[in-house]
């Protein structure tokens, strides 16, 4: 399986933490799992740092919470105390007009398509022409909407990039879901959102004063937010959630090798 592999797949592990290991000590790894006994373990070396720093303010995947401790800076972006990514760009795009946030956007998608292809920079891949003729694949797919997911706070599918197939359509849509009819980017009020989150889940348990006067803010606000309209639920949003990942996997392979 490794035989097969070109530079931008080495390329896209070692983004995603998995350095290369010499052939004996790989097998031998490989050897002493199958004799464990125990079904999940993996042969892995795993650039630790990388995967630090690549989780910006998000909990590590639980699989991997015993080997990547959240560092200081990471515990103060999640309780608001410093703008993570999707707050730094909902700030950008509230100063810019509506053109404007367009190009930033498509900017930011020919950028990430560019890094995740192993390209030099974003002036090497086409707004107009579709993500499949310039060398996506399955997994290239998942890992672009993975970037896009950090950097808008969005929760994109991971049928992305063949629901919006070139870098324009794709910023289009960013630009629509980032942006109410309005005109301003709604993501602020997400993200301030997300820092209540925090600060909630640091509220003493046992202080039921305070637990008390925060429910009943809460619920005024709740009621307050249904009365301007707010609150209701979009039938047609759903991505896919429960599927696995080979099963998005084959669903990618196929929509992208239709004609």
């Amino acid at each position: 399986m490794a035989g097969a592999l070109d530079d931008a797949d080495r390329a896209r592990m070692a983004r995603g933490g998995l350095l290369p290991m010499p052939a004996p000590r790989a097998l031998a790894l490989l050897g002493a799992a199958e004799n464990a006994g125990e079904p999940l373990l993996v042969p892995a070396a795993l650039d630790l740092a990388r995967l630090r720093a690549q989780g910006g303010s998000a909990e590590p995947p639980e699989l991997l919470r015993d080997l990547i401790r959240p560092a200081p800076g990471r515990r103060a972006a999640a309780a608001g105390i410093e703008p993570d990514g999707a707050q730094a760009l909902a700030a950008r795009l509230a100063r810019l007009s509506a053109p404007a946030r367009r190009d930033l956007l498509l900017d930011l998608v020919r950028g990430h398509a560019s890094a995740v292809l192993g390209h030099t920079g974003a002036d090497t891949v086409e707004p107009e022409r579709p993500f499949r003729e310039i060398g996506f694949d399955s997994l290239t797919a998942v890992e672009l909407r993975n970037r896009l997911t950090a950097e808008t706070g969005l929760a994109l599918p991971a049928t992305l990039i063949f629901d919006h197939p070139t870098p324009e359509v794709l910023a289009d849509r960013l630009h629509d879901d980032l942006t109410p009819e309005g005109g301003a980017p709604a993501l602020p009020a997400l993200a301030e959102i997300e820092s209540l989150d925090a600060a909630l889940s640091a509220v003493d348990p046992d202080d039921r004063a305070a637990r008390q006067e925060i429910t009943h803010r809460l619920r005024a606000l709740m009621s307050k937010w249904q009365d301007l309209g707010g609150g209701r639920g979009d039938p047609d949003d759903e991505h896919l959630e429960s599927a696995s990942d080979s099963e998005l996997f084959d669903l990618l392979d196929d929509e992208l090798e239709t004609p």
